[in-house]
């Protein structure tokens, strides 16, 4: 008995490490479209359900509609240098 809620115990710390680490990522920064090079913020849903590779997240735009991979930047102005 005493294994099986220590093991449940666990399972729910890292179902909340990982649900903080993704608001952390939705929180910080800007997703930059492939597309059209719209800076926006992801919801929260977005960024939880979207596929990603490394910095990037396949979402679709919300001006555009295009749904690819997004990159990240962390400032707006950032997004306006590489144009």
């Amino acid at each position: 008995l005493y294994g099986k809620l220590l093991w449940c115990l666990g399972a729910i710390a890292l179902c909340g490490y990982i649900f903080l680490a993704i608001r952390l990522e939705q929180m910080t920064g800007y997703y930059k479209c492939s597309e059209c090079g719209y800076v926006y913020t992801a919801a929260f849903r977005n960024v939880l359900w979207a596929a990603n590779i490394g910095r990037r997240r396949k979402m679709r735009c919300p001006n555009c509609q295009e749904v690819n991979y997004h990159d990240k930047v962390m400032y707006k102005e950032q997004s306006l240098q590489r144009k």
